[in-house]
């Protein structure tokens, strides 16, 4: 272990930006994400989410920060400069994991009691595909083709 850093909150998910010059932790309670400086292992920022934050995703240098908001049903999308939440996209039931597409910027959020995987399109921040899966859906992944 190199450092423990304390968050605002109960940590749900985490995840590094490009490089893992920052390193992004979910909060479900009090539902906020906390951006932590990997060099100095310091909460540089603590943004607002929607309520029940569950997970955080991260893609392309400059492309926004995706979190889900298991109790709104929502996913934010948080520009990683200014750290303001430049969309809010209504999604299924739960939404619990997130994972986005390094080839396509596509982003893929399980939703547990919809059990669906919706699609968002990384252009115009909505849903493009509701896909149906099996019962509770709660990790999803991605990977380069």
């Amino acid at each position: 272990m190199i450092a423990t850093v304390p968050v605002a909150g109960d940590p749900a998910g985490i995840a590094a930006g490009p490089f893992g010059a920052r390193v992004y932790v979910a909060n479900f309670s009090p539902s906020n994400v906390s951006v932590i400086d990997a060099a100095t292992n310091t909460v540089t920022a603590t943004v607002t989410a929607g309520n029940g934050v569950s997970a955080v995703a991260t893609g392309a240098i400059g492309a926004p920060v995706y979190v889900a908001n298991g109790n709104d049903n929502t996913v934010s999308a948080i520009n990683p400069l200014s750290y303001a939440t430049v969309a809010t996209v209504p999604v299924g039931e739960s939404p619990d994991s997130i994972a986005i597409s390094r080839n396509t910027g596509r982003v893929y959020v399980t939703n547990t009691n919809s059990n669906t995987v919706s699609v968002i399109s990384p252009i115009t921040r909505k849903v493009i595909a509701a896909i149906n899966v099996g019962n509770g859906p709660i990790a999803v992944a991605t990977q380069p083709q």
